[in-house]
């Protein structure tokens, strides 16, 4: 699954960037409960830059995550059994 999202990173209170990005979402469900974590961000168009978990970048990008949005747009685009993409209005 594959969810467009706007990430802004700060420190301390001080926007240092924000950017779009596609995040690669990998999930499952089990017992009825949705579990699910961001594998990869993608940037650009085909072919795709991707920042995959072992570089730093990936950390800062993960870490700045709306979390709580995601899970909704997740939970939303299953529901709805649509093509699993979403996009957030910052």
């Amino acid at each position: 699954m594959y969810i467009d999202t706007t990430i802004t990173v700060k420190k301390d209170c001080v926007v240092l960037f924000e950017t779009d990005c596609e995040c690669r979402i990998e999930y499952s469900i089990n017992d009825g409960e949705l579990d699910w974590d961001v594998i990869e961000f993608h940037f650009g168009r085909k072919p795709y830059t991707k920042v995959m978990p072992a570089e730093p970048l990936f950390g800062v990008l993960y870490d700045a995550l709306n979390r709580e949005w995601l899970q909704g747009q997740i939970t939303e685009a299953l529901i709805d059994n649509e093509d699993c993409y979403a996009r957030e209005d910052v």
